[in-house]
């Protein structure tokens, strides 16, 4: 492949995203922040794009957004607006986003809204929350390239498993996520879509491999994300984003139609995971929605195991591993963590229980 295919390639990515997104919620560059302020998290309340309905509909949990529409407080369609109002202001200042999918996103609200004034009840769980989702989890008719070039023109046959979990739980689905190139990074960058920038700081990065997922929770582009993790890609860019990320136990969450490289590869397994704009009791939902619907029944390497609510106790014990205990030839000391961080237990370890 020359260098000009490649471009021309990658180009094609772009042109699905520009050509996504919603040009009536698009602000002019002269009312954005200026290219200097790094911390953009507070924009949204300034912009003028939500009005302050629309605001606090953004900074409600999925579990707040789930009741008030079952109380007839809320349409899922005014919720899937407002979120899609954030998320173009989130893409214009972080460049987050793969792919929105707005009009499938209000059809999908307005079926949900239709069933509820017919019946009385909610589709489920996750009725009319909207989730985003990282671009190389599949969802059918659209690419799937987990940051390659030389995927940029794979489509999805059907949806991902995972995927079809959450819409049957009434999850609505958005915008697509942006990934470094092969997912194996704590970065966000590709040749296709380019660098994905932190909320709080547009100079650092919102963490990887899910950087995408880690800056639409930390603008609160949506309730709720879905990311891939091994080693820390949903756990990192929600601690580096200010949001919460659960990297469940591998074979507990569906993978089929999650498009990774190295295909085969046993030894050290990936899994999805949720994250979440508000609070870790929506990771609980996410896990809930997905487990009770019993997908071991369907993939059936999955442990056939329910999601359980465990109470923490006072004896509960956490381990924490301070150094690597090895010195290396170009280290005076052991690996340790920042400072910082091995100091936050012994002062968590004082306060009252």
């Amino acid at each position: 492949m020359s260098v000009q295919d490649w471009e021309i390639r990658a180009r094609r990515a772009k042109d699905v995203l520009l050509n996504s997104v919603p040009k009536q919620w698009i602000l002019p560059a002269h009312k954005l922040p200026p290219a200097h302020q790094k911390n953009v998290e507070d924009f949204p309340r300034k912009s003028g794009v939500l009005n302050d309905r629309e605001v606090s509909i953004t900074e409600m949990s999925a579990t707040a957004l789930v009741a008030g529409m079952g109380a007839d407080l809320l349409s899922a369609e005014e919720v899937v607006i407002a979120f899609l109002k954030r998320a173009v202001l989130g893409h214009q200042l972080l460049n987050f986003a793969t792919e929105f999918m707005a009009e499938r996103a209000i059809a999908r609200a307005k079926e949900l809204d239709e069933h509820f004034k017919r019946t009385g009840k909610l589709v489920g769980p996750l009725h009319g929350v909207p989730i985003s989702v990282k671009e190389h989890i599949a969802i059918k008719g659209r690419t799937c390239n987990a940051g390659f070039v030389a995927w940029v023109d794979d489509i999805a046959n059907e949806d991902a498993l995972l995927v079809q979990y959450l819409e049957k739980a009434g999850a609505v689905f958005h915008v697509r996520t942006n990934q470094p190139q092969s997912l194996m990074h704590l970065c966000c960058d590709n040749n296709l879509t380019g660098p994905t920038t932190n909320p709080y700081n547009r100079t650092l990065t919102p963490g990887g491999s899910s950087g995408g997922e880690g800056a639409s929770m930390g603008f609160k582009c949506a309730a709720l994300g879905v990311g891939t993790d091994i080693g820390g890609s949903v756990r990192a860019p929600a601690g580096f984003c200010g949001a919460y990320g659960f990297r469940p136990t591998t074979l507990r969450l569906p993978g089929t139609g999650i498009k990774v490289p190295g295909a085969g590869q046993e030894s050290i397994r990936g899994t999805a995971g949720p994250l979440a704009s508000q609070s870790v009791e929506d990771l609980d939902l996410f896990q809930r929605a997905i487990l009770d619907q019993e997908p071991w029944e369907i993939e059936t390497s999955l442990v056939p195991i329910p999601w359980r609510r465990v109470k923490a106790t006072k004896a509960m014990t956490v381990g924490i591993m301070w150094d690597d205990g090895t010195d290396y030839a170009d280290a005076s000391a052991p690996i340790r963590p920042s400072p910082e961080l091995c100091n936050t237990p012994k002062k968590s370890s004082s306060q009252p229980a």
